[in-house]
């Protein structure tokens, strides 16, 4: 009974019955794809902060300037998320 039901709303709304298993498919890989971005997005913004810091630690030689080099750089990847 459920089944009938739920193809009569598929073929008013998409037309066919075939085209809404597709489109679960697309947002399926549109998920992944997307989550994949994110995840690559980070790790990039997340080694760039870190190059940051390591350059922030040669350029200044005191202790309070390689302190907050990696404090800048807990917030910058903090931020991120």
């Amino acid at each position: 009974m459920k089944k009938d039901v739920w193809r009569e709303i598929n073929k008013s709304y998409y037309g066919k019955e075939e085209e809404s298993h597709y489109l679960i498919k697309e947002k399926i890989i549109l998920f992944f794809f997307i989550y994949f971005l994110r995840n690559q997005i980070h790790k990039n913004l997340s080694r760039n902060t870190l190059n940051l810091s390591k350059d922030i630690y040669f350029m200044q030689s005191s202790g309070y300037w390689k302190i907050s080099s990696f404090r800048i750089a807990y917030k910058m990847i903090s931020n991120v998320y």
